[in-house]
């Protein structure tokens, strides 16, 4: 097989780069995640906003444990000093288990970039008080301004 093509195979099994998705790795950052019980990465503050996420067990019933992931914006909120007082911008479950954690990763990672990519309202942001609402896909502002203006209001 060509070395583009195998690079690019082995791109979709690395968590980041050098580090693959193999059992060994997840088992160490989910036993990492349950150890903790609340793991919170990125979030930067008032003069370095970045994406953040929030993985957090939590137990239901006695017999089932879920990991529920939240995104954050790349935004703070008037009068906050940091980004987790935002509203999250995802928020999902996994299982408890390497396969969930795996899906956690990716699925967080590709609304990261999604969220990069289209950027945040320009209605919204212009609004007073502010709101951080992302554009819509393929859409100039967020869904909601989007459909006030396609009903004219």
């Amino acid at each position: 097989m060509p070395a583009s093509v195998t690079a690019h195979i082995v791109s979709y099994l690395e968590l980041m780069p050098g580090v693959l998705a193999t059992p060994a790795t997840l088992e160490a950052m989910l036993k990492h995640i349950k150890n903790d019980r609340l793991v919170m990465t990125g979030g930067g503050t008032r003069t370095a906003p970045e994406h953040g996420v929030v993985m957090q067990i939590k137990n239901y019933n006695t017999q089932k444990l879920c990991l529920p992931v939240e995104v954050r914006g790349p935004y703070i909120e008037e009068g906050e000093e940091d980004i987790w007082a935002s509203d999250y911008l995802t928020s999902e479950e996994y299982p408890l288990t390497q396969d969930g954690l795996l899906r956690a990763i990716v699925e967080s990672k590709e609304t990261i970039a999604d969220i990069r990519k289209r950027g945040l309202c320009p209605t919204c942001e212009a609004d007073e008080p502010p709101r951080k609402r992302l554009k819509g896909p393929g859409m100039p502002k967020c869904c909601g301004c989007s459909l006030g203006d396609m009903m004219g209001v």
